[in-house]
């Protein structure tokens, strides 16, 4: 059986500058809080993978590693490991603003898309006649061909992380290998 403590792994250490995100429930950017770790608090107790979920809050909480921050508005408290991030780039923090402002927009227009293929398919079995769209229901993942020149020297997997998108081609839709 593989125990350990907490979630750091030596993930941060003091000294670090990370980052705190929070999202409201529709996906908009409550904040983002900048940072430096003073401390790392680790684990009061083991871990075990094999008993962890049926464990109540109070313990699971005690298997968690804390950082103690000093925020950059003053503040200092302790949040778990798994709740911060290392600190944004520039570039990556200007990624991240606007990826949150234009998935939204991204995401209205696929559901309209979604719907639009909805009707399509059931005039399709309504009236008995196949069609061929370009459109589909594949989910892949789209990288434009504009990222590089707008976030030019921004990391092939800082973008695959945040984005979710693992393209292996430098733009367009990615593609499955039973495609060719």
């Amino acid at each position: 059986m593989t125990t350990f403590f907490g979630d750091n792994n030596g993930k941060f250490k003091t000294g670090d500058k990370v980052q705190l995100i929070k999202l409201t429930a529709s996906l908009d950017l409550d904040y983002i809080k900048d940072g430096e770790i003073l401390a790392i608090e680790p684990a009061k107790i083991k871990r075990d993978n094999y008993t962890y979920w049926k464990l109540s809050l109070d313990e699971k909480i005690k298997m968690e590693d804390f950082a103690n921050v000093k925020w950059d508005d003053g503040s200092i408290y302790s949040v778990s490991v798994q709740d911060i991030e290392k600190q944004d780039s520039d570039l990556e923090r200007q990624f991240r603003l606007q990826s949150i402002k234009t998935l939204k927009e991204i995401h209205k227009a696929l559901e309209q898309a979604d719907e639009a293929l909805s009707k399509a398919e059931e005039l399709s079995e309504k009236h008995g006649i196949p069609f061929y769209s370009s459109v589909s229901r594949l989910r892949q993942g789209y990288t434009p061909s504009t990222i590089q020149s707008l976030y030019a020297g921004i990391s092939n997997e800082f973008v695959r992380t945040y984005s979710g998108v693992y393209n292996d081609y430098d733009e367009g839709w990615e593609h499955s290998q039973i495609c060719y």
